[in-house]
Formats: structure tokens, C-alpha cells, sequence
């Protein structure tokens, strides 16, 4: 509904050449793997901003931006089984032809560290994991609040530091005791607290990102989440249960409970998303070799709960959700 080119049609198109190198270095229990990318990427855009009421002119420009990025790790075997890890990489994410020609965007960069330790012993079923992480986001990149109505379009919001801790448990009594039947499980939680380095640059009320000064929490990144699998295999057969639970997260750098935005407006995009519990099933049948049959149920019990406010209001999470299908590899 509107005047024809009222919208900005526009064709956007990116050219890139991307180069890199890796290399794994061993050396007695030492395993050390460096790696560098670099990308070039020629960008063009042309708008036809021309109205039917007569106004509005073409717009038009090109530009090139390069990036790299890369990184080092570095793995020592304490013993057959037990290894620990430690990592830091440098990424990028570059915006849009339009967005960066036009809008200036710069591109997007992260430093991220990993620091871990994992114990295996397949013969006992036993996995145990423990990884440190931090990102740290430079001019992190938001698109527009697509489907909201509204006027926004992508920007760089500012910096974001996120940090946390992965621990996984993982084990089978009954390949432990040579039953005839296999019991894995598998427990694992990650803590995480991210949150915006300096207040937010973006304004604009249809970002999720307005409001946010300087420690807020990062919007829909929750603080913990808990996940439990059990299963039974014989033979060819496996089925499996898992129970999930994610607790409610701030849908804006606001970070307010209250769905009003920072200047007094009530938007339903503002909030919090519902805490949730979910159960699922799936079993699978190795037919052949090389060929399984599958099926499930995700969230069994048909748990109704908000799992986003945007782009224009609550949004509900996975309904009850049957599936089947067969896995076949060459």
C-alpha cells in the first residue's frame, strides 16, 4: 500500500575475495594451531527513490571494505584423556552495501578468549568438560526491527563484553558395567552475563537496544541455561528424553520489567520473555550401515510461553511439534 517507490526499491550487490591460511603444529604433547583470513569485499548499491507523485531522486554509491581476522590455539595432553585448551581469535561481520556506504556502518569486530579443560573415557562412558569464555563486541551490528512498522534501520549500537562458563557431564552406567543396554546422560549448564561497554549509541525506539546505558544486560541472552538428556540404546534402537529450562530475559537494554520504552511510551515489544521448562522426546532406528530412521515430539507437554516481543509484539515459543525422517549417507 503506497505510492509506487515510495519504499526505497533499491539492488545491492557485494563482491568478495576471501584468502586465508592455517597450520597444525605438534610438538611431544604440545598441539599448537594458528590461523589468519583476509577478506576484501566490493560493495554497490542502486536506489530508485523516485515517487509517483514526482518527487524523491535515484541514489546510488560503491565502496570496498577490508577485514581480517584469526587467531591461535593451543592444546596440551596431561594424559590420553585428558587434555586441556586455551584460544583467542579475532572475527568480523561487515554490514550491508547500503548500510555501510550510505550509513557509514563500520564492520563489526570481536576478541574472544577460551580457556578449558575435558576428560574422556569412552570405555567407562564418562565426559567431563569445563570452558572459561569472554567476547568482547566493537561496533556491534543491529538490523532494523524488520515487520515492526517503524523507521530503523541498521546500525552499530555500540560495544558489548560477554563472559561465562560452559560445564558439561556426560555418562553411561550401562556401557560402564557391559550391560547389554546403554544408558547415556548428559547434564550441562552455561552461565553468561553480557552486557553493553559504554551506554547504547542507538535511539531509535523501534531498536531493541534503546535505553541502554552502560552495564545493562544485552537484551535475550539469559543468565543461565539448564540442559538434562537421558536415553536408553539396544541394539540398533535409541530413545531419548530431554528436559530444558531457560529462565525469562529482558527484550530491550532498557532492561525493564514494564512494557513501557525508556521515554514513558507503552510499546509490548518492551519486557521480559517468559521463563520456560520444556520436554522432549525422539527415538531413532538404524535401518542399515548407513541409513537411519528418526522421529519426535519437541515440547511434549505443549508448554505455551512468550519467547520474544519482537519484531511487533509477544511471540509465542515452539508449539508441540511432531517429526519424522530418515538419514541416509554416501
Amino acid at each position: 500500500v503506497g505510492a509506487m517507490g515510495a519504499a526505497g526499491d533499491r539492488v545491492q550487490q557485494s563482491r568478495a575475495l576471501a584468502l586465508y591460511t592455517q597450520d597444525e603444529i605438534k610438538w611431544k604433547r604440545w598441539s599448537v594451531t594458528p590461523g589468519i583470513r583476509f577478506e576484501t569485499v566490493d560493495q554497490e548499491y542502486v536506489q530508485d527513490q523516485r515517487r509517483a507523485d514526482g518527487g524523491g531522486t535515484p541514489a546510488s554509491g560503491d565502496g570496498r571494505i577490508d577485514a581480517y581476522a584469526g587467531g591461535i590455539s593451543v592444546a596440551y595432553e596431561i594424559k590420553p584423556n585428558w587434555n586441556t585448551f586455551f584460544g583467542v581469535h579475532r572475527g568480523f561481520s561487515i554490514p550491508g552495501p547500503r548500510a555501510s556506504i550510505r550509513n557509514a556502518l563500520d564492520e563489526e569486530t570481536s576478541l574472544s578468549f577460551e580457556l578449558g579443560s575435558r576428560f574422556s573415557n569412552p570405555d567407562k562412558g564418562l565426559l567431563v568438560e569445563g570452558v572459561l569464555f569472554r567476547s568482547d563486541f566493537n561496533d556491534l551490528i543491529v538490523g532494523g526491527n524488520l515487520g515492526g512498522g517503524g523507521a530503523a534501520v541498521t546500525e552499530n549500537v555500540g560495544d558489548i563484553d560477554s563472559m561465562g562458563l560452559e560445564l558439561a557431564l556426560g555418562y553411561d552406567h550401562g556401557q560402564a558395567k557391559e550391560w547389554a543396554v546403554r544408558t547415556p546422560a548428559r547434564l550441562a549448564l552455561t552461565l553468561t552475563e553480557a552486557e553493553l561497554d559504554g551506554t547504547a549509541r542507538n535511539t531509535d525506539p523501534e531498536s531493541l537496544f534503546e535505553g541502554g546505558v552502560d552495564g545493562a544486560k544485552v537484551p535475550y541472552i539469559p543468565d543461565y541455561q539448564i540442559n538434562a538428556e537421558f536415553g536408553l540404546e539396544y541394539g540398533r534402537v535409541g530413545a531419548y528424553v530431554s528436559f530444558t529450562y531457560v529462565p525469562a530475559t529482558f527484550t530491550s537494554a532498557s532492561n525493564t520489567s514494564a512494557q513501557v520504552r525508556s521515554d514513558g511510551t507503552p510499546d509490548a515489544r518492551v519486557g521480559e520473555t517468559d521463563s520456560y521448562f520444556i520436554t522432549d522426546l525422539s527415538v531413532r532406528y538404524q535401518l542399515r550401515e548407513r541409513t537411519t530412521l528418526f522421529g519426535g515430539v519437541r515440547n511434549l507437554f505443549d508448554r505455551e510461553y512468550v519467547s520474544s516481543r519482537h519484531p511487533h509484539g509477544p511471540r509465542p515459543g515452539l508449539p508441540q511439534f511432531f517429526n519424522a525422517g530418515v538419514e541416509v549417507f554416501f
